[in-house]
C-alpha cells in the first residue's frame, strides 16, 4: 500500500520494540509497544507511566497478489497531547485530534484531558497486474477523554498505485479519503452537536522518479476541499517536491 491507517501513528515518535510471528503460509500476527517519553526519567514518563501506544495486528494473505490487515491500537496519551503522527506532527483536523480549545464547541473543547483510545482499522492492497495495485484502508477511534466524555474519530481513504511507471523503481499514485474527522462527542450521558462535522476529505496525487538507485524526486499535489472539517472554508491546494538520497 501507498500509506496506511493514521492510526498508526498514534503515540508518535519514540522508543519501542515489535515483533513479528508467521502462522504458515496465509497468516502473519504482528504486535508492537511504543512509548513517547521512554528517555525522560521523570514522573508520568519512562516506558510505562508516560505515553504509549500498545499495537496489535493480523496480516493475511490468501494469495501473493492480494493482502489483507487487521489492526487494533490501544493507546495512553497525556492532557493535551494525544495525536496521529505525534507531537507537530499531526495528521488530521484540530477536532481530529483533540487539540484542547481548537474551535467549535466552546473555547474550551475539546478539554484538555487525558486520552485513552482504542482504534479499529482494515486495510487491504490487491496487485490488479504488475503495473497497478488497488488499496484502502478505513479506521474508528474511541477515545475516552478522561472525566469528560468520548468521541468517535474516523478515517478512510483508497489508494491507487502504479509501479515501476515508465522506470523500475518509480512509482505513480493517486489518493482519495478523509483525514481523522471527529464525528460524534458523548458527555454526562448525552450526545453533543459538533458543528464542523464535513468529512476532511484528502485528495493526493504524485510520482516519485527514481534517477538511480540512490537518488529519487518526487512531485505531488494535494487538495483539501474542507478544512478542518467544514466545507465551507476555503480549498486549500498544498504543492511538493521531495529528493531523496539513499546511502
Amino acid at each position: 500500500m501507498v500509506s496506511a491507517t493514521p492510526s498508526y501513528g498514534i503515540g508518535g515518535n519514540g522508543a519501542g520494540v515489535g515483533i513479528t510471528l508467521k502462522l504458515g503460509e496465509i497468516f502473519r500476527v504482528e504486535g508492537g509497544y511504543l512509548a513517547n517519553r521512554a528517555s525522560n526519567p521523570g514522573e508520568d514518563s519512562g516506558l510505562f507511566n508516560g505515553n504509549y501506544s500498545a499495537l496489535g495486528q493480523l496480516v493475511i494473505q490468501p494469495w501473493e497478489r492480494l493482502k489483507l490487515g487487521l489492526t487494533f491500537v490501544h493507546a495512553y496519551d497525556r492532557s493535551g497531547e494525544f495525536r496521529y503522527g505525534g507531537l507537530g506532527t499531526a495528521t488530521g483536523t484540530f477536532l481530529g485530534n483533540l487539540l484542547p480549545g481548537s474551535q467549535g464547541l466552546a473555547p474550551t473543547f475539546p478539554p484538555n484531558r487525558p486520552i485513552a483510545s482504542n482504534s479499529y482499522g482494515v486495510e487491504a492492497s490487491f496487485q490488479i497486474n504488475e503495473g497497478i495495485v488497488l488499496g484502502g484502508w478505513a479506521g474508528l477511534t474511541k477515545a475516552r477523554l478522561i472525566g469528560y466524555g468520548d468521541a468517535d474519530i474516523w478515517n478512510f481513504a483508497g489508494t491507487l498505485t502504479f509501479p515501476d511507471l515508465l522506470k523500475r523503481g518509480s512509482v505513480a499514485a493517486i489518493i482519495v479519503g478523509t483525514e481523522p474527522t471527529l464525528t460524534g462527542v458523548r458527555s454526562g450521558g448525552s450526545q453533543r452537536s459538533v458543528p464542523d462535522n464535513d468529512y476532511a476529505l484528502h485528495i493526493e496525487a504524485f510520482y516519485k522518479f527514481a534517477f538511480t538507485d540512490s537518488l529519487s524526486i518526487t512531485p505531488g499535489i494535494i487538495w483539501l476541499p474542507a478544512l478542518n472539517q467544514n466545507s465551507e472554508n476555503n480549498d486549500v491546494f498544498i504543492g511538493v517536491l521531495r529528493t531523496t538520497f539513499t546511502f
